[in-house]
């Protein structure tokens, strides 16, 4: 603090800064942001899902297993309208072919879809 004929300038005295931090903050400047677009009705159908999924805990009952086979490469998630179908996973790999009745000759296509 520097002292001018024996008075002090208010705004060096410590105290005084402090009040008037508390007292009157700064401003700040909100940060622009874009416009918020409306989500659609399939979009908030999703949402929901997922918020049930999330309230709804889990019990012994919905524990679901999946073979390590299929974990390392899923099955197709469209037809691939053949009759063999093969994917690749690094060392491993799964082929499937289609399913064939002997007796008519019928051939069930492969598994697909989620």
């Amino acid at each position: 603090m520097t002292r001018r004929g024996g008075l002090y300038q208010i705004a060096e005295v410590p105290l005084f800064k402090e009040l008037v931090e508390q007292a009157a903050p700064v401003a700040e400047t909100p940060p622009k942001t874009k416009p918020v677009k409306a989500i659609t009705k399939a979009q908030r159908a999703i949402v929901d899902a997922g918020a049930d999924i999330r309230m709804d805990r889990p019990i012994l009952e919905d524990a679901a297993y999946l073979a390590r086979q299929f974990v390392q490469a899923t099955l197709p998630h469209s037809d691939p309208k053949a009759d063999r179908w093969r994917r690749v996973n690094g060392r491993f790999a799964l082929g499937i072919n289609a399913g064939f009745n002997p007796a008519t000759g019928e051939t069930y296509g492969l598994p697909y879809g989620i």
